[in-house]
C-alpha cells in the first residue's frame, strides 16, 4: 500500500517521492519525535534524504553524550577566567602563570568550532545562516577566536565577558526561557508606563483642582 503523507504538510521538509516510499508509520514517528524535539526541517525525517556523513554528523550532534560534553565545555570556559593570566603576560610574564589555561581554552574554543561545523553540515550553508540564532553563535565564536590572537598578541582580551551567551545560544531551553522572560519583561514594562503615565494625569488633575479652590478669607 502506497505511503500517504500526514496531514498539514511535513513543514519545510521536502516532498519528494522518495520520502513518501518511506513506511507511513515510521514516518509518521520520526515527525512526531521530531516536533518534540523543536527540529522539523531538519530532523530525523528529513535525514532520511541526506547523505550517510549528514546522518552521522547529525547522530552525533544530536546525541545526549554530545550536549552534555558541549554544556561543560562552556560552562569550563567560563571558569577558566579565574586562572587565565592577564593581557600583559607576554611581556611580562608573571610567576604564577599555568601555561595549561592557554591549551586549554584553544582545545575548548576547537570543539566548540567542531559543534557549529557539525551541525551546518546535516544542515546546509545556507539554511544554516538563515537562522538568527545561528548567525549570534557564529559572531561568538568569531570574537572568541580574535580573544585568542589578541591573547597572543599581549594586547588586551575585551571578549572574555561573552562567555556565558554562549550557554545561553546552544541550550534551546535556555533560549525559550529567556524568550518568555523577554516577553513578559515587554508586557510589564507597558503596563507600567500605562501606570506612571495614569499617575501623571491624576497628579496633573489634582494639582489644578487645588489651584482652583478659593481660599477662604479671615
Amino acid at each position: 500500500m502506497a505511503a500517504v503523507a500526514p496531514a498539514g504538510g511535513t513543514h519545510g521538509i521536502q516532498k519528494d517521492s522518495s520520502l513518501l516510499e518511506l513506511d507511513s508509520y515510521e514516518l509518521a514517528a520520526l515527525l512526531v519525535q521530531d516536533a518534540i524535539a523543536g527540529r522539523l526541517d531538519n530532523g530525523m525525517a528529513a535525514m532520511k534524504l541526506r547523505s550517510q556523513t549528514a546522518r552521522r554528523c547529525f547522530a552525533l550532534y544530536t546525541s545526549q553524550l554530545w550536549t552534555y560534553f558541549i554544556y561543560i565545555c562552556l560552562c569550563a570556559q567560563m571558569l577558566l577566567g579565574f586562572e587565565e593570566p592577564s593581557a600583559s603576560f607576554v611581556d611580562n610574564p608573571s610567576p604564577d602563570w599555568k601555561p595549561w589555561t592557554i591549551a586549554t581554552e584553544a582545545s575548548f574554543l576547537a570543539v566548540l568550532l567542531l559543534d557549529m561545523a557539525l551541525k551546518m553540515r546535516f544542515m546546509g550553508l545556507h539554511m544554516y545562516v538563515s537562522k538568527t540564532w545561528h548567525k549570534k553563535y557564529m559572531a561568538l565564536l568569531f570574537l572568541h577566536v580574535i580573544d585568542m590572537l589578541l591573547l597572543a598578541a599581549g594586547t588586551g582580551r575585551p571578549f572574555r565577558c561573552l562567555r556565558g551567551v554562549g550557554l545561553l545560544l546552544r541550550s534551546r531551553t535556555l533560549r525559550r526561557i529567556c524568550g518568555a522572560i523577554i516577553g513578559v519583561w515587554d508586557v510589564l514594562l507597558v503596563w507600567s508606563l500605562w501606570l506612571f503615565g495614569l499617575l501623571l494625569v491624576f497628579a496633573a488633575v489634582r494639582t489644578s483642582s487645588s489651584h482652583d479652590t478659593p481660599t477662604p478669607s479671615t
